[in-house]
């Protein structure tokens, strides 16, 4: 047998390559494992290596089996299969962790939808929004409009910087609202660039609550974009924990919804907005078609198409009303692009007739001569 701990620790620094988030799901569910077959980490791995030394095949699905009976207790028990199928995760993960990997079957995993969180509706925003405390309300009402508004996980939206903020790209709709392109971020739980942006309601919010920080002199030496009492950056988990805690605090009509659930009226919305699935994992920082770069079709500024599309998709993310003047504004933008589109569909009837026109002129001068 390994010394004493050795497996252990093998176990948490395989564990610690993953998002923080992830951490706590799958050490959660792995010590539920430990405990339920009364055994050790050490204990495990001496059990998968004895088995598959023994020769014998009906011993080398043991853990395998365990697992899956493990699953369909979760199942019966009223949870969701995808948590079952989260205990099958962090079990794997051990025993990839020491060289040792199951074999676990397709067929025998959990089936069914998730339970799981729930879209967080525009109505239920506004709610939210309205009814957060009056010390913090700029930074938790920058913190929900960035979320609906980038699609990105809490844990990213904790990690965001001022200097990322300040440096990113300007850029405008037709009635001259701003809209933040950020350069590429790559996601910690994903590892892959994440192409955020945000719309004007996000923008609106981070500027007044930056103003805020800028009165108490809480702007320089603090780099986070998002920053607790501190003054520094707001973690994920408190993040995470606030949310869930407005939630909690609406009442029954606000269950099943917490932080991820900004991420799916993100997604949900742009799909709406016609923006297609691929594009939108590359605004969530989602691995994705890795053929799709509409980030590399030109102008607007630095993101070309993805930029376009989210701004032409955006008011589909839109939670509150659009101000009457922008409104009129809109109105004014959109009857001159549908007078510019008549005007090009009269343009071949005019170039016909004018040609009419030639031609019977050319004639009348033929009949003189």
């Amino acid at each position: 047998m390994m010394q004493n701990g050795t497996i252990q620790e093998i176990w948490e620094s395989e564990l610690a390559l993953k998002a923080d988030g992830t951490q706590r799901k799958y050490l959660e569910k792995f010590n539920a494992f430990l405990v339920r077959w009364e055994t050790t980490p050490e204990e495990l791995y001496e059990a998968r290596l004895s088995d598959l030394r023994s020769g014998d095949p009906l011993k080398f699905r043991r853990i395998e089996k365990m697992v899956e009976t493990q699953m369909n207790e979760i199942v019966r028990s009223g949870r969701a299969p995808s948590t079952a199928k989260t205990l099958s995760k962090a079990v794997a993960l051990f025993y990839e962790s020491v060289n040792l990997p199951l074999k676990m079957k397709a067929k025998n995993l959990p089936k069914g939808d998730s339970i799981g969180q729930k879209m967080m509706r525009a109505d239920q925003q506004i709610e939210l929004i309205g009814a957060l405390n009056r010390l913090n309300k700029l930074r938790n009402t920058g913190i929900i409009t960035t979320c609906k508004d980038s699609g990105l996980r809490v844990g990213d939206v904790s990690r965001l910087t001022l200097e990322a903020y300040n440096l990113a790209e300007t850029v405008y709709n037709e009635i001259g609202e701003p809209f933040k392109v950020f350069d590429p971020e790559i996601t910690n739980k994903c590892k892959v660039k994440a192409f955020i942006h945000l719309g004007p309601e996000s923008v609106k919010a981070i500027d007044e609550y930056l103003d805020e920080r800028r009165e108490k002199g809480r702007i320089e030496g603090f780099p986070s974009l998002f920053i607790n009492r501190k003054n520094e950056a707001y973690a994920e988990g408190t993040m995470g924990r606030m949310i869930a805690h407005q939630c909690k605090a609406r009442g029954k009509k606000f269950n099943k919804l917490s932080a991820h659930s900004f991420r799916k009226f993100h997604r949900t919305m742009l799909q709406k907005g016609r923006v297609s699935d691929s594009w939108i994992d590359k605004l969530q920082g989602k691995r994705g078609d890795t053929y799709s770069r509409p980030e590399e079709g030109g102008a607007p500024e630095e993101n070309g198409d993805l930029t376009q599309a989210y701004i032409d998709a955006y008011d589909h993310l839109r939670i509150f009303k659009v101000p009457a003047e922008l409104a009129a504004r809109k109105r004014e933008v959109e009857e001159l692009r549908i007078d510019n589109m008549n005007l090009a569909r009269s343009i071949p009837d005019l170039v016909r007739e004018m040609s009419e026109l030639r031609a019977e002129l050319k004639a009348l001068k033929a009949r003189k001569e």
